[in-house]
Protein backbone atom coordinates (compact mmCIF):
# COMPACT_ATOMS: atom_id res chain seq x y z
CA UNK A 1 0.00 0.00 0.00
CA UNK A 2 2.80 2.32 1.04
CA UNK A 3 4.53 1.25 -2.74
CA UNK A 4 1.62 2.10 -4.12
CA UNK A 5 0.95 5.85 -2.65
CA UNK A 6 4.31 6.52 -3.38
CA UNK A 7 3.92 5.97 -6.94
CA UNK A 8 1.23 7.72 -7.60
CA UNK A 9 2.66 10.92 -5.66
CA UNK A 10 5.45 10.57 -7.82
CA UNK A 11 2.78 10.37 -10.85
CA UNK A 12 1.20 13.46 -10.02
CA UNK A 13 4.08 15.13 -10.06
CA UNK A 14 4.55 14.08 -13.31
CA UNK A 15 0.91 15.69 -14.09
CA UNK A 16 1.67 19.01 -12.11
CA UNK A 17 4.82 18.85 -14.99
CA UNK A 18 2.49 18.13 -17.90
CA UNK A 19 -0.39 21.13 -16.91
CA UNK A 20 2.99 24.03 -16.12
CA UNK A 21 4.71 22.70 -19.67
CA UNK A 22 1.16 23.02 -21.36
CA UNK A 23 0.27 26.56 -20.08
CA UNK A 24 3.98 27.66 -20.43
CA UNK A 25 3.85 27.28 -24.01
CA UNK A 26 -0.01 28.82 -24.23
CA UNK A 27 1.25 31.69 -22.52
CA UNK A 28 5.05 32.11 -23.74
CA UNK A 29 6.44 32.06 -20.03
CA UNK A 30 8.84 30.65 -18.12
CA UNK A 31 8.52 28.01 -15.48
CA UNK A 32 10.27 28.60 -12.22
CA UNK A 33 13.51 27.46 -11.82
CA UNK A 34 12.86 27.41 -7.77
CA UNK A 35 9.68 25.96 -8.12
CA UNK A 36 9.48 24.79 -4.60
CA UNK A 37 9.48 28.07 -3.07
CA UNK A 38 7.92 30.20 -5.61
CA UNK A 39 4.80 29.89 -7.87
CA UNK A 40 4.82 28.12 -11.17
CA UNK A 41 5.38 30.09 -13.77
CA UNK A 42 6.76 33.54 -14.31
CA UNK A 43 6.57 36.08 -16.97
CA UNK A 44 9.75 37.40 -18.76
CA UNK A 45 10.70 39.89 -21.24
CA UNK A 46 8.13 42.11 -20.60
CA UNK A 47 5.72 40.20 -22.14
CA UNK A 48 3.08 41.10 -19.87
CA UNK A 49 3.15 44.41 -17.76
CA UNK A 50 2.01 44.09 -14.88
CA UNK A 51 4.43 41.25 -14.66
CA UNK A 52 2.57 37.82 -14.46
CA UNK A 53 3.24 34.76 -12.39
CA UNK A 54 0.88 31.76 -12.08
CA UNK A 55 0.47 29.12 -9.73
CA UNK A 56 -1.34 25.85 -11.63
CA UNK A 57 -3.71 23.35 -10.42
CA UNK A 58 -4.52 20.47 -12.42
CA UNK A 59 -7.07 17.63 -12.13
CA UNK A 60 -8.91 15.17 -13.54
CA UNK A 61 -12.39 16.59 -15.39
CA UNK A 62 -15.34 14.75 -13.77
CA UNK A 63 -18.47 14.12 -14.98
CA UNK A 64 -20.56 17.51 -14.32
CA UNK A 65 -17.09 18.66 -16.30
CA UNK A 66 -15.64 20.61 -13.33
CA UNK A 67 -12.03 19.70 -11.93
CA UNK A 68 -10.37 19.77 -8.20
CA UNK A 69 -6.97 20.43 -7.76
CA UNK A 70 -5.03 20.38 -4.84
CA UNK A 71 -3.43 23.61 -2.52
CA UNK A 72 -1.03 22.95 0.23
CA UNK A 73 -0.18 25.40 3.27
CA UNK A 74 3.06 26.08 2.34
CA UNK A 75 2.14 27.85 -1.19
CA UNK A 76 0.02 30.26 0.46
CA UNK A 77 3.23 32.85 0.86
CA UNK A 78 3.54 33.08 -2.98
CA UNK A 79 1.20 35.71 -3.07
CA UNK A 80 3.68 37.88 -0.89
CA UNK A 81 6.10 39.41 -3.65
CA UNK A 82 7.04 42.78 -2.01
CA UNK A 83 8.03 44.70 0.82
CA UNK A 84 4.31 46.25 0.56
CA UNK A 85 2.45 42.97 0.08
CA UNK A 86 4.33 42.18 3.59
CA UNK A 87 3.29 45.55 5.43
CA UNK A 88 -0.37 45.57 4.21
CA UNK A 89 -0.68 42.07 5.66
CA UNK A 90 0.94 41.96 8.89
CA UNK A 91 1.18 45.49 9.53
CA UNK A 92 4.69 45.75 10.13
CA UNK A 93 7.89 46.48 7.91
CA UNK A 94 9.53 43.54 6.75
CA UNK A 95 12.61 42.35 8.61
CA UNK A 96 15.74 42.44 6.26
CA UNK A 97 18.06 40.20 8.49
CA UNK A 98 15.75 37.30 6.77
CA UNK A 99 15.21 36.09 3.45
CA UNK A 100 13.39 33.46 1.39
CA UNK A 101 17.03 30.75 0.23
CA UNK A 102 18.29 32.54 -2.81
CA UNK A 103 15.24 34.76 -3.48
CA UNK A 104 17.43 38.02 -3.32
CA UNK A 105 15.28 40.54 -5.23
CA UNK A 106 11.76 39.24 -4.22
CA UNK A 107 12.18 42.45 -1.75
CA UNK A 108 14.06 44.70 -3.46
CA UNK A 109 12.28 44.94 -6.54
CA UNK A 110 9.25 47.51 -6.36
CA UNK A 111 7.84 46.35 -9.64
CA UNK A 112 3.91 45.36 -9.19
CA UNK A 113 3.48 41.24 -10.14
CA UNK A 114 -0.02 40.13 -10.44
CA UNK A 115 -0.17 36.64 -9.07
CA UNK A 116 -3.33 34.44 -9.90
CA UNK A 117 -4.27 30.62 -9.79
CA UNK A 118 -5.04 28.49 -13.24
CA UNK A 119 -7.21 25.54 -12.45
CA UNK A 120 -7.01 23.36 -15.73
CA UNK A 121 -8.68 20.20 -16.52
CA UNK A 122 -7.31 17.19 -17.71
CA UNK A 123 -10.07 15.93 -20.34
CA UNK A 124 -8.55 12.61 -21.15
CA UNK A 125 -5.52 10.48 -20.49
CA UNK A 126 -3.85 8.24 -18.05
CA UNK A 127 -4.78 8.35 -13.93
CA UNK A 128 -1.68 7.80 -11.33
CA UNK A 129 -2.52 4.64 -12.17
CA UNK A 130 -2.29 3.67 -15.36
CA UNK A 131 0.83 6.47 -15.33
CA UNK A 132 4.00 3.95 -16.03
CA UNK A 133 6.48 6.41 -17.72
CA UNK A 134 6.90 10.24 -18.14
CA UNK A 135 6.40 9.57 -22.04
CA UNK A 136 2.53 8.95 -20.97
CA UNK A 137 1.89 12.54 -20.26
CA UNK A 138 1.24 12.47 -24.32
CA UNK A 139 -1.21 11.19 -23.48
CA UNK A 140 -2.80 13.74 -21.62
CA UNK A 141 -5.48 16.75 -22.89
CA UNK A 142 -6.82 19.57 -21.63
CA UNK A 143 -10.11 21.35 -21.63
CA UNK A 144 -11.56 24.28 -20.36
CA UNK A 145 -9.50 26.79 -17.63
CA UNK A 146 -10.24 29.49 -15.34
CA UNK A 147 -7.82 31.91 -13.94
CA UNK A 148 -8.57 33.42 -10.51
CA UNK A 149 -6.74 36.41 -8.05
CA UNK A 150 -4.55 34.30 -5.67
CA UNK A 151 -6.61 35.86 -2.81
CA UNK A 152 -9.73 33.93 -3.86
CA UNK A 153 -7.47 30.85 -3.74
CA UNK A 154 -6.87 31.65 -0.05
CA UNK A 155 -10.33 32.14 0.54
CA UNK A 156 -11.23 28.75 -0.66
CA UNK A 157 -8.31 27.61 1.17
CA UNK A 158 -10.04 28.53 4.57
CA UNK A 159 -13.75 27.71 3.49
CA UNK A 160 -12.41 24.17 2.62
CA UNK A 161 -10.94 24.02 6.13
CA UNK A 162 -13.95 25.97 7.68
CA UNK A 163 -16.06 22.85 6.49
CA UNK A 164 -14.13 20.18 8.14
CA UNK A 165 -13.79 21.71 11.78
CA UNK A 166 -16.31 24.46 11.89
CA UNK A 167 -13.65 26.75 13.45
CA UNK A 168 -14.69 29.91 12.85
CA UNK A 169 -12.90 31.70 9.80
CA UNK A 170 -11.88 34.61 11.62
CA UNK A 171 -9.33 32.01 13.74
CA UNK A 172 -8.10 30.06 10.39
CA UNK A 173 -7.08 33.28 8.87
CA UNK A 174 -4.89 33.99 11.52
CA UNK A 175 -3.54 30.50 11.53
CA UNK A 176 -2.54 31.00 8.37
CA UNK A 177 -1.37 34.36 8.09
CA UNK A 178 1.07 33.01 10.62
CA UNK A 179 1.96 30.15 8.52
CA UNK A 180 2.65 32.74 5.44
CA UNK A 181 4.70 35.18 7.94
CA UNK A 182 6.97 32.23 8.89
CA UNK A 183 7.61 30.67 4.96
CA UNK A 184 8.22 34.04 4.17
CA UNK A 185 11.23 34.96 6.88
CA UNK A 186 12.15 31.72 7.14
CA UNK A 187 11.72 29.81 4.11
CA UNK A 188 9.31 26.56 4.07
CA UNK A 189 11.56 25.31 6.41
CA UNK A 190 8.55 23.61 8.95
CA UNK A 191 6.74 22.54 5.72
CA UNK A 192 7.63 18.50 6.43
CA UNK A 193 6.27 19.38 9.82
CA UNK A 194 3.17 20.42 8.48
CA UNK A 195 2.31 17.62 6.64
CA UNK A 196 1.37 15.37 9.33
CA UNK A 197 -1.50 17.81 9.60
CA UNK A 198 -4.48 17.10 7.77
CA UNK A 199 -5.47 20.60 7.30
CA UNK A 200 -2.64 21.39 5.71
CA UNK A 201 -3.64 20.04 2.42
CA UNK A 202 -7.05 21.16 1.09
CA UNK A 203 -9.26 20.80 -2.47
CA UNK A 204 -9.48 23.35 -4.72
CA UNK A 205 -12.77 23.40 -6.50
CA UNK A 206 -13.39 24.66 -10.22
CA UNK A 207 -16.84 24.46 -9.27
CA UNK A 208 -16.71 27.16 -7.13
CA UNK A 209 -14.62 29.53 -8.98
CA UNK A 210 -17.13 28.81 -12.01
CA UNK A 211 -19.82 29.70 -9.73
CA UNK A 212 -18.28 32.84 -8.90
CA UNK A 213 -17.85 33.67 -12.76
CA UNK A 214 -21.46 33.11 -13.69
CA UNK A 215 -22.72 35.27 -10.40
CA UNK A 216 -23.82 32.21 -9.54
CA UNK A 217 -24.18 33.12 -5.44
CA UNK A 218 -26.84 35.83 -6.49
CA UNK A 219 -29.21 33.42 -7.32
CA UNK A 220 -31.02 31.90 -4.08
CA UNK A 221 -32.51 29.11 -6.07
CA UNK A 222 -29.37 27.23 -6.84
CA UNK A 223 -28.28 26.58 -3.31
CA UNK A 224 -30.40 22.71 -3.14
CA UNK A 225 -27.83 22.36 -6.98
CA UNK A 226 -24.98 23.54 -5.27
CA UNK A 227 -24.81 21.84 -2.29
CA UNK A 228 -21.55 22.65 -0.30
CA UNK A 229 -19.93 24.41 -3.21
CA UNK A 230 -22.41 27.24 -2.16
CA UNK A 231 -21.61 27.42 1.30
CA UNK A 232 -17.74 27.35 0.10
CA UNK A 233 -18.86 30.22 -2.06
CA UNK A 234 -20.91 31.91 0.44
CA UNK A 235 -17.37 31.82 2.70
CA UNK A 236 -15.46 33.10 -0.04
CA UNK A 237 -17.78 35.94 -0.71
CA UNK A 238 -17.70 36.81 2.93
CA UNK A 239 -14.06 36.86 2.93
CA UNK A 240 -12.88 38.28 -0.73
CA UNK A 241 -15.97 40.99 0.06
CA UNK A 242 -19.21 40.80 -2.07
CA UNK A 243 -18.60 44.23 -3.77
CA UNK A 244 -15.00 43.27 -4.84
CA UNK A 245 -16.37 40.27 -6.43
CA UNK A 246 -19.07 41.76 -8.12
CA UNK A 247 -16.36 44.02 -9.65
CA UNK A 248 -14.35 41.40 -10.44
CA UNK A 249 -13.69 41.24 -14.68
CA UNK A 250 -14.98 38.23 -16.47
CA UNK A 251 -13.42 37.48 -19.10
CA UNK A 252 -13.45 34.71 -21.71
CA UNK A 253 -10.91 33.90 -24.10
CA UNK A 254 -10.95 31.45 -27.01
CA UNK A 255 -8.26 28.65 -26.34
CA UNK A 256 -6.61 25.67 -28.52
CA UNK A 257 -9.23 23.13 -30.34
CA UNK A 258 -12.10 24.62 -28.62
CA UNK A 259 -11.36 25.15 -25.10
CA UNK A 260 -11.97 28.00 -23.16
CA UNK A 261 -10.35 29.96 -20.98
CA UNK A 262 -11.98 31.84 -18.11
CA UNK A 263 -10.91 34.73 -16.44
CA UNK A 264 -11.89 36.07 -13.27
CA UNK A 265 -9.26 39.56 -13.27
CA UNK A 266 -9.22 42.02 -10.82
CA UNK A 267 -9.85 45.64 -12.40
CA UNK A 268 -7.05 46.90 -12.56
CA UNK A 269 -5.44 43.94 -14.21
CA UNK A 270 -8.08 43.82 -17.21
CA UNK A 271 -5.17 45.41 -19.98
CA UNK A 272 -3.23 42.10 -18.47
CA UNK A 273 -5.62 39.25 -19.61
CA UNK A 274 -8.04 40.82 -21.80
CA UNK A 275 -5.63 42.66 -24.13
CA UNK A 276 -1.95 41.24 -23.38
CA UNK A 277 -3.25 37.59 -22.48
CA UNK A 278 -5.48 37.45 -25.38
CA UNK A 279 -3.59 38.56 -27.73
CA UNK A 280 -0.31 35.79 -26.86
CA UNK A 281 -2.70 33.02 -26.75
CA UNK A 282 -4.42 33.85 -30.22
CA UNK A 283 -0.98 33.74 -31.40
CA UNK A 284 0.01 30.60 -29.76
CA UNK A 285 -3.27 28.41 -30.86
CA UNK A 286 -1.91 27.19 -34.30
CA UNK A 287 1.47 26.03 -32.42
CA UNK A 288 -0.02 24.33 -29.35
CA UNK A 289 -3.28 22.37 -31.52
CA UNK A 290 -0.16 21.30 -34.00
CA UNK A 291 1.81 19.97 -30.66
CA UNK A 292 -1.29 18.78 -29.71
CA UNK A 293 -1.90 16.65 -33.11
CA UNK A 294 1.67 15.26 -32.99
CA UNK A 295 1.46 13.85 -29.20
CA UNK A 296 -1.84 12.00 -30.53
CA UNK A 297 0.23 10.21 -33.42
CA UNK A 298 3.71 9.51 -31.30
CA UNK A 299 1.52 7.52 -29.00
CA UNK A 300 2.16 4.58 -30.74
CA UNK A 301 5.77 4.29 -29.59
CA UNK A 302 4.87 4.51 -26.07
CA UNK A 303 4.12 0.61 -26.76
CA UNK A 304 7.78 0.11 -26.98
CA UNK A 305 8.51 1.33 -23.28
CA UNK A 306 7.95 -1.07 -20.46
CA UNK A 307 8.86 -0.03 -16.62
CA UNK A 308 10.33 -2.94 -15.12
CA UNK A 309 10.26 -3.79 -11.67
CA UNK A 310 13.52 -4.88 -10.46
CA UNK A 311 13.85 -7.13 -6.81
CA UNK A 312 16.00 -6.17 -4.38
CA UNK A 313 19.17 -8.22 -3.11
CA UNK A 314 16.53 -10.59 -1.62
CA UNK A 315 14.64 -11.18 -4.08
CA UNK A 316 11.11 -11.12 -2.53
CA UNK A 317 11.65 -8.12 -0.68
CA UNK A 318 9.60 -5.70 -1.90
CA UNK A 319 10.74 -2.37 -0.11
CA UNK A 320 13.83 -2.80 -2.40
CA UNK A 321 12.30 -2.82 -5.72
CA UNK A 322 13.96 -0.86 -7.79
CA UNK A 323 11.65 0.22 -11.53
CA UNK A 324 13.89 1.36 -14.23
CA UNK A 325 12.59 1.96 -17.91
CA UNK A 326 13.52 -0.39 -20.98
CA UNK A 327 13.53 2.01 -24.17
CA UNK A 328 15.54 -0.51 -26.07
CA UNK A 329 13.09 -0.54 -28.31
CA UNK A 330 12.75 2.97 -29.53
CA UNK A 331 15.01 4.39 -31.77
CA UNK A 332 17.33 7.78 -30.62
CA UNK A 333 14.87 9.81 -32.99
CA UNK A 334 11.70 8.79 -31.15
CA UNK A 335 13.29 9.61 -27.79
CA UNK A 336 13.89 12.77 -28.72
CA UNK A 337 10.96 13.31 -30.10
CA UNK A 338 8.71 12.69 -27.07
CA UNK A 339 11.18 14.39 -24.63
CA UNK A 340 10.45 17.56 -27.34
CA UNK A 341 6.76 16.63 -27.34
CA UNK A 342 6.58 16.81 -23.51
CA UNK A 343 7.25 20.43 -23.71
CA UNK A 344 4.56 21.56 -26.02
CA UNK A 345 6.77 23.43 -28.04
CA UNK A 346 7.37 23.60 -32.03
CA UNK A 347 10.13 21.81 -33.68
CA UNK A 348 12.26 24.73 -33.69
CA UNK A 349 11.70 26.16 -30.11
CA UNK A 350 12.81 25.61 -27.02
CA UNK A 351 10.88 26.12 -23.78
CA UNK A 352 11.42 29.81 -22.12
CA UNK A 353 12.34 27.38 -19.09
CA UNK A 354 15.26 25.94 -20.20
CA UNK A 355 16.93 29.67 -20.98
CA UNK A 356 15.93 30.25 -17.49
CA UNK A 357 17.50 27.40 -15.85
CA UNK A 358 20.69 27.78 -17.88
CA UNK A 359 21.49 31.07 -16.32
CA UNK A 360 22.07 30.38 -12.83
CA UNK A 361 20.86 28.49 -9.98
CA UNK A 362 19.20 30.49 -7.42
CA UNK A 363 17.09 32.98 -10.14
CA UNK A 364 17.76 36.33 -8.29
CA UNK A 365 16.75 38.41 -11.60
CA UNK A 366 16.33 38.67 -15.20
CA UNK A 367 15.62 41.34 -17.91
CA UNK A 368 11.87 42.79 -18.09
CA UNK A 369 12.61 45.52 -19.61
CA UNK A 370 14.01 43.77 -22.95
CA UNK A 371 11.81 44.56 -26.23
CA UNK A 372 9.52 42.00 -26.77
CA UNK A 373 10.99 39.47 -29.70
CA UNK A 374 7.95 38.08 -30.81
CA UNK A 375 7.94 34.63 -32.18
CA UNK A 376 11.68 35.18 -32.69
CA UNK A 377 12.72 35.03 -29.12
CA UNK A 378 15.80 33.51 -29.63
CA UNK A 379 18.01 36.26 -27.53
CA UNK A 380 20.08 34.79 -24.46
CA UNK A 381 18.42 36.52 -21.20
CA UNK A 382 21.29 38.05 -19.28
CA UNK A 383 21.27 37.86 -15.47
CA UNK A 384 21.33 41.61 -13.76
CA UNK A 385 22.37 43.24 -10.46
CA UNK A 386 20.35 41.65 -8.31
CA UNK A 387 17.54 43.07 -7.29
CA UNK A 388 17.10 44.83 -10.59
CA UNK A 389 15.66 41.87 -12.56
CA UNK A 390 12.23 40.95 -13.88
CA UNK A 391 11.73 38.23 -11.08
CA UNK A 392 10.90 39.89 -7.61
CA UNK A 393 9.81 36.65 -6.20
Amino acid sequence: MKKRKALDAYNRGHFGDESEDFLASLFLMARHPNGGLRPDLISINGRYSPMLSIEAKSGRSQRCGYMKGNMVSYQLHYAVTSEDDYRKLFGVDFSRESLLPNDLGFYSNPKSVAYYYDLIARSSGPTTGELCTRWDRIRSTFGNQIIIPSEIAFDSFVAHIHLRNRKPTESIVEELKLIIQEDVLHGNSHAEERKSDLQSRQNIQSRDMFAIFHEEYKNLSLEKVLGDSNERVRIISDLYGWDRLDSLRRIEIPGPNGTRIYVLAELEHTTLFDVQLRKTVEERIPVVEEVALKRKEAIGSLKKVKLICSRGIFGDDKRESQYYLDTSKLSKKEINKLEKLLNWCAPNEEPLSSRLAALHSDVTSYHSDDPVQGEEESEVLEPTAAGKGDIPF
